[in-house]
């Protein structure tokens, strides 16, 4: 248990990292109101990365299991559906983000000043 979860450590840690280092360079470079519409993206995109880890860890999890079994068909099937799951739920997001974008952003907090960095 200790090794999957170091793991997962890391790949938290190079995550807020990223975050960290974007955030630096967008203060320095574009100012106050991007700064806040970084702050308001930021939930929305940890949501985004919960969903994908779901899936991921999810499918990667019933595509060991069906391994450790030699039951290659159903390693199969688990990859696939997993691979099928990730795409939908991806074009899903991406049209309804598209397409409410103004109204996710103003319910997490932009006002017309931050809406256009966020």
């Amino acid at each position: 248990m200790k090794k999957f979860s170091i793991l997962a450590i890391v790949g938290m840690l190079v995550f807020a990292l990223y975050n960290i280092v974007d955030r630096i360079f967008i203060g320095k470079g574009l100012g106050a109101y991007a700064m806040t519409g970084l702050s308001i993206y930021f939930p929305i995109f940890t949501i985004y990365i919960a969903i994908g880890m779901l899936i991921g860890q999810g499918g990667g999890s019933v595509l060991s299991i069906k391994l450790g079994e030699h039951d290659s068909d159903g390693a199969h099937k688990a990859l696939g559906n997993t691979f099928t799951l990730f795409t939908i739920s991806s074009i899903v997001l991406t049209i309804l983000g598209n397409i409410y974008i103004d109204q996710i952003l103003t319910i997490f907090g932009a006002t017309e000043n931050t809406l256009t960095y966020a």
